[in-house]
C-alpha cells in the first residue's frame, strides 16, 4: 500500500518515506509506528497495539514507543506540541489525523508468492556471523550458562538493528528492550529502571525498596552512601537473576554509551552473577562518543569477565554493499558504482543507505542501473548523518577538519597546521580527538585520512564558495613553504591544484605559472601524459582573468597538446 498525506507518501513495500522525489530518511522503528498509524488513520492505536506490532514478541518500555514516535514526527516535520498529522490521545494512545489517500500497489504475479503473501521484511546484511554469536550466547543462557555480550561499533555500523532484529527472532525467553538514552531529566539507572517496570508489568514482585527504584523514587542519599547502594544494586541483580529462573530472560540495553556511573556500577557488580543465571545481556555501545570519561575503562574491566563476550561490528564487504544496495534500491546497479560507493563509505551500512536514498531522489538510476558516479553528496539525510557523527566533537576539532577537506581525504599535518596559523601540537591534539572518533585515521607519524571519504565531500561541500577559494590559497601557501624548492611533478601539481581552486579570489596569474612549471617538470622527466593534464588543469585559472594572458595561455596550449593521443 502506499499512503499519501500532506505533501508526502509512505511505500509499505519499499520501506520509503517520500516527499515528491526526495526520499526521508527515517529509522526502521520509526517507519512501523507511521505506517501502522496510517493503515488505522483517524482512528486512536493503543500503546499496547502499538508496542505488539512494532515489537513483537518483545517487552518494551513507554520510552523506547515514546522515542519511536518522536522519530516518526521528526521524519515529516510534525511537531509534537502542535502536531499536525500524529496527535498523542493521553492516557490512551496515538492518532494519525487529516486526510489519508491510499492506493495499492499492483505487483506482477509471481509463481511462487502465495495468494496474499505480505512483502517480507528486509533482511540483515553482512551480520549472519553476528546473530548467530548471540544465538549461541542465547542458548548457553537457557541451559543455565549466562553471560554479558558487548556490542560494538562505530556510528552507523548497524549495532541498534543488529540487537532490534536479534530480539525479533528469539523464541521461548522473555525479551525486554530498553536504551539509555532516556528522556531529558530520566534518574539515574535509567535503563534498569525501565527493566524492572517490564518485570513488575508481567507479575514480579518488587518489594519496596526495588518498587521506589522502579518509581523513580530513589533518594539522592542512596545513591550516595557506598553501603545503600551495594544493598539497591544486589536486590536489582537478584530480581533479574530470579525472574529468569521462571523463564529465561533477554535483557538489552542499547546506547550503553550513554549511561551514567550508577547504571555503569550497577552493570559491573551484576555481570559476574550472570555465568550461573539463565539470562543474557546484550549492550550495543558506541566508544567513540561515550558520556562519561571512564566509560571506556568500564567496558575494558567488563570484557576482562569470563562470563562476558565482546562482539565488535565492522564495516561491510564489498559484496555486502553490492546487496545492501539491491535491498535499498530494489535493483542492482553497475560494477563500477558500487566500486564507487564502496570507496566513499568504506562500507558503513547507514552512509550506504542514505546515498543509495540520494541517487534515487535524483533519478540518476538507469535501467541498466548506470549512475552519474560524480553524484556522490547531496541530499539532506546524508549531510545531517554526517553532522550527527560530527556532533561529538568540540567545534575547535571540526573548524580543523573544514580545513583539513580543503587539503583531500588525505592531508599532511605541518601544512594543515601552517594554513590554520596554529602550531603542530594544538593541531594535534584536535585530530587526536577525530582519531578517537574514528572520524580520521592517522596514516603515518605526519599524515592523516579521513576514515570515510564522503565525510571529507559533505564537509568539504558544506563550506561557501569563498571560503573554500580562500581556504585554497592557504593551503597552497602552505604547502609551497612546506615542499621548497625541491619538489618533483606531482608535488608541484598539488599546489596548482589549490591555486587554480583559489583563482576565483586569488592570484590567476600565480595559478598559471605554477601549472606551467608543474607540466615542465612532468615533461622533463618524460610523462607527458602528466604534463598535458597539468596544462589542461591551468587553462581552468583562465576563467577567472579579467584581463587573461594570451602569452601564458598559448605556452598552456602547447604543454596540454604534448601528448593528444594519450587523453
Amino acid at each position: 500500500m502506499i499512503y499519501r498525506f500532506g505533501d508526502l507518501e509512505l511505500d509499505d513495500q519499499l520501506f520509503e518515506l517520500r516527499k515528491g522525489r526526495e526520499i526521508i530518511p527515517i529509522q526502521p522503528k520509526a517507519f512501523d509506528i507511521l505506517s501502522s498509524l496510517l493503515d488505522r488513520h483517524d482512528v486512536v492505536v493503543s500503546r499496547a497495539e502499538l508496542m505488539a506490532k512494532v515489537w513483537p514478541g518483545v517487552v518494551v518500555t513507554n520510552d523506547s514507543l515514546a522515542q519511536a514516535i518522536m522519530a516518526a514526527r521528526a521524519a515529516i516535520g510534525d511537531d509534537g506540541e502542535e502536531p499536525t498529522f500524529i496527535h498523542t490521545v493521553r492516557g490512551r494512545g496515538y492518532r494519525f489525523v487529516g486526510p489519508v489517500a491510499t492506493n495499492e500497489r499492483a505487483e506482477p504475479a509471481r509463481a511462487d508468492a502465495g495468494v496474499g503473501a505480505a512483502p517480507a521484511p528486509p533482511s540483515l546484511i553482512g551480520r549472519a556471523s553476528s546473530l548467530a554469536a548471540l544465538r549461541d550466547a542465547l542458548d548457553a543462557a537457557r541451559l543455565g550458562r549466562g553471560g554479558l555480550c558487548l556490542v560494538t561499533g562505530e556510528t552507523g555500523i548497524g549495532k541498534t538493528r543488529l540487537v532490534e532484529d536479534f530480539c525479533a527472532v528469539t523464541e521461548g525467553v522473555h525479551s525486554v528492550l530498553v536504551s539509555c538514552a532516556g528522556p531529558d531529566g530520566a534518574p539515574d539507572l535509567w535503563p534498569f529502571i525501565q527493566a524492572l517496570r517490564m518485570l513488575r508489568i508481567s507479575g514480579a514482585v518488587l518489594g519496596p525498596e526495588l518498587d521506589a527504584l522502579a518509581d523513580g523514587r530513589v533518594p539522592a542519599s542512596t545513591l550516595s552512601d557506598p553501603q545503600a547502594r551495594f544493598t539497591l544494586f544486589d536486590a536489582t541483580a537478584s530480581a533479574l537473576t530470579s525472574a529468569a529462573k521462571t523463564r529465561p530472560l533477554l535483557l538489552v540495553v542499547d546506547d550503553l554509551h550513554l549511561a551514567d556511573l550508577e547504571t555503569l556500577r550497577l552493570l559491573a557488580l551484576l555481570s559476574p552473577q550472570l555465568k550461573s543465571a539463565q539470562m543474557l545481556l546484550v549492550a550495543a555501545y558506541s566508544s567513540t562518543t561515550p558520556r562519561l570519561p571512564s566509560f571506556r575503562a568500564a567496558m575494558s574491566a567488563l570484557a576482562q569477565e569470563p562470563s562476558t563476550s565482546v562482539l565488535r561490528l565492522e564495516a561491510l564487504t564489498r559484496n555486502d554493499v553490492a546487496a545492501l544496495v539491491v535491498q535499498a534500491n530494489g535493483r542492482a546497479l553497475s560494477d563500477a558504482l558500487v566500486d564507487k560507493l564502496f570507496e566513499k563509505t568504506k562500507g558503513n551500512p547507514l552512509l550506504v543507505t542514505q546515498l543509495v536514498h540520494v541517487f534515487k531522489a535524483e533519478e540518476r538510476v538507469g535501467p541498466g542501473g548506470g549512475m552519474a558516479t560524480s553524484v556522490l553528496v547531496g541530499g539532506d539525510g546524508i549531510r545531517d548523518t554526517i553532522m550527527g557523527m560530527l556532533a561529538a566533537l568540540p567545534e575547535s576539532a571540526n573548524r580543523v577538519l573544514d580545513v583539513a577537506a580543503v587539503f583531500g581525504t588525505t592531508f599532511p599535518l605541518a601544512p594543515l597546521a601552517a594554513a590554520l596559523d596554529r602550531t603542530n601540537d594544538s593541531v594535534l591534539g584536535e585530530l587526536d580527538a577525530a582519531d578517537v572518533a574514528r572520524v580520521v585515521t592517522r596514516m603515518g607519524p605526519a599524515s592523516y585520512r579521513f576514515t570515510y571519504p564522503l565525510v571529507r565531500d559533505v564537509l568539504y561541500k558544506r563550506l561557501l564558495s569563498s571560503e573554500r577559494a580562500r581556504l585554497h590559497g592557504r593551503a597552497a601557501s602552505a604547502l609551497e613553504k612546506h615542499v621548497g624548492d625541491s619538489a618533483d611533478h606531482k608535488r608541484v601539481a598539488e599546489i596548482a591544484d589549490h591555486l587554480v581552486e583559489a583563482a576565483a579570489v586569488g592570484d590567476v596569474n600565480a595559478a598559471v605559472d605554477c601549472s606551467i612549471r608543474a607540466a615542465e617538470l612532468a615533461n622533463a622527466a618524460g610523462d607527458h601524459e602528466a604534463a598535458s593534464r597539468y596544462a589542461r588543469r591551468g587553462l581552468e585559472a583562465f576563467r577567472f582573468a579579467q584581463t587573461p594572458d594570451n602569452a601564458r595561455r598559448a605556452q598552456l596550449c602547447i604543454l596540454r597538446d604534448i601528448a593528444p593521443s594519450r587523453l
